[in-house]
């Protein structure tokens, strides 16, 4: 009752009667009522206003203490966290795995960033803005400066602050040796600035669209340099005469470089040589060559520049040769079978042919033992088989169903007497046939004429073509019982599907 006495003050006291009473309202007061009515409800209204405004206020400073003390409580936990403990061991090696080309050799374009190197926005560059401490191991390691691509994708940049960048690079690479990959889009003057460290290349990949800009190479000296890469982009009947020291170079590719010479070259030096689109003349020097790769020569499509008297070319120390073409003309199958009459290789032990046909040369040298042949169409085994030197010791094969290969092979006494190790890869298109083809009884036959079993029988299964449950159906297939039958005559039978390996 105190309170609403207290309460009652605040009225005239002309109507605190009538407030605490029954007593109805005389004319005067009720005009008396009615013009205090709206005050009152304006300084409601006020007042309402004023409390919201109070709320809002504490509202937003308890919110604001309470966001503080969670970012503390963070903060507090981040301080702990083992990262701030690791050695700088550990971080160099994290630091690996964001800039994996820094572990790469060679100079294939796989093994080189996909991004401009001089675009901040990328690793190693960003990894040196997290904090002081990883900013101090990052610039350290040289390892994550050593490999370049160095290309006109940089955005935003001058070429004031490109020339800059490389300055830094090289400088946080320290002494180690580059492996760098320069893009035909590459500013002449920029492309001068990097040739300045020519003296630190290892490796070096090159994508121009003219033979005349290696030129820029006059009188440099790659004294590290092992391997090289030139792609031109245009044909040029130009011979560009350089004087270059490259005495460490053993590892040489060419893209599209058909009709051009490059001079100053040290042919002689090469082991490892990739002809890609480009003329197989320059083989001719390569004198101690070790390793030849052709993809889509030149000669597969009847131009060739012709060497003296046109004799063939010894290559005393080739032991590998890889053939890679996915033309079906006649231009190319000419081709293909003048590498082997054009060139004598005594020491050759493995060839790959990597064909949409399925061709091998009839003149295919005696020391020949490893010989791999892979094919994007079936075709007909017999233009495989009956070409097979005799001191063949392992065949791979790709393109066809094992079972087919198998029934062939064991038709053909003369190949599997003297074969030890089979290699079949298997597409996801013929799992198939795998498990449908009879062969058995050209086993039995075999066994028969007591022909000596394989060593090792391979079957590679892409990661596509099937899981391990295939191996439950393909024991129960006429394959199946055919590969127990090898087993049990003493052939060791291994399976691969994907990255898994499997014994039976």
């Amino acid at each position: 009752m105190s309170k609403d006495i207290d309460r009652y003050t605040a009225l005239p006291p002309s109507l605190q009667v009538l407030v605490s009473t029954n007593v109805a309202p005389s004319s005067s007061q009720l005009l008396e009522i009615a013009q205090i009515l709206p005050s009152m409800a304006a300084q409601l209204d006020q007042l309402d206003t004023d409390i919201a405004c109070a709320q809002a206020e504490v509202v937003t400073e308890l919110t604001s203490s309470r966001d503080n003390l969670i970012a503390n409580i963070e903060d507090l936990k981040l301080i702990r966290h083992p990262l701030r403990t690791l050695p700088d061991d550990i971080l160099r090696a994290i630091f690996e795995e964001c800039v994996p080309w820094c572990r790469q050799d060679g100079i294939s374009r796989e093994s080189f960033p996909d991004h401009c190197s001089l675009d901040a926005v990328y690793a190693p560059w960003t990894i040196s803005h997290v904090c002081r401490n990883w900013r101090a191991v990052a610039t350290s390691y040289p390892l994550l400066w050593c490999t370049h691509n160095i290309n006109g994708g940089t955005r935003g940049a001058t070429l004031e602050q490109l020339q800059k960048r490389i300055a830094v690079i090289h400088k946080r690479s320290k002494s180690l040796p580059l492996r760098i990959f320069i893009s035909n889009d590459v500013k002449k003057p920029f492309f001068r600035s990097i040739v300045g460290s020519c003296g630190r290349w290892k490796c070096a990949r090159i994508n121009t669209a003219y033979l005349k800009s290696i030129a820029t190479f006059q009188y440099c000296e790659f004294p590290l340099l092992e391997g090289f890469s030139f792609t031109c982009a245009q044909y040029s009947e130009a011979t560009i005469e350089l004087d270059i020291a490259m005495p460490a170079l053993r590892h040489l590719e060419y893209n599209v470089l058909e009709f051009g010479d490059i001079s100053g070259v040290p042919h002689h030096q090469i082991l490892v040589y990739r002809s890609m689109y480009s003329d197989l003349d320059y083989i001719h020097n390569m004198v101690n060559l070790r390793k030849l790769t052709v993809h889509s020569s030149s000669w597969c499509t009847g131009e060739r520049v012709a060497t003296p008297d046109d004799l063939p070319t010894t290559l005393a120390h080739l032991v590998h040769l890889e053939i890679v073409e996915n033309s079906t003309s006649d231009k190319f199958i000419r081709g293909f079978h003048k590498i082997f009459e054009r060139f004598d290789m005594p020491c050759l032990h493995t060839l790959v042919l990597g064909t949409v046909l399925p061709l091998v040369p009839a003149r295919l040298p005696s020391s020949l033992s490893n010989l791999s042949v892979t094919h994007q169409t079936t075709g007909d085994l017999n233009a495989i088989f009956p070409q097979l030197p005799r001191g063949l010791h392992q065949l791979h094969i790709g393109g066809y169903d094992p079972a087919s290969v198998l029934e062939a092979l064991y038709a053909r006494t003369h190949v599997l007497s003297r074969l030890q190790h089979l290699q079949l890869t298997v597409k996801h298109n013929s799992i198939g046939a795998i498990l449908q083809n009879p062969t058995k009884d050209v086993l039995e036959s075999a066994k028969e004429r007591h022909v000596p079993s394989l060593e090792t029988l391979s079957i590679f299964f892409d990661k596509d073509a099937a899981s391990r449950e295939w191996m439950c159906e393909g024991r129960n297939s006429m394959l199946g019982n055919m590969i127990e039958d090898m087993e049990a005559y003493g052939t060791r039978v291994e399976y691969v599907v994907g990255e898994h390996y499997f014994r039976t």
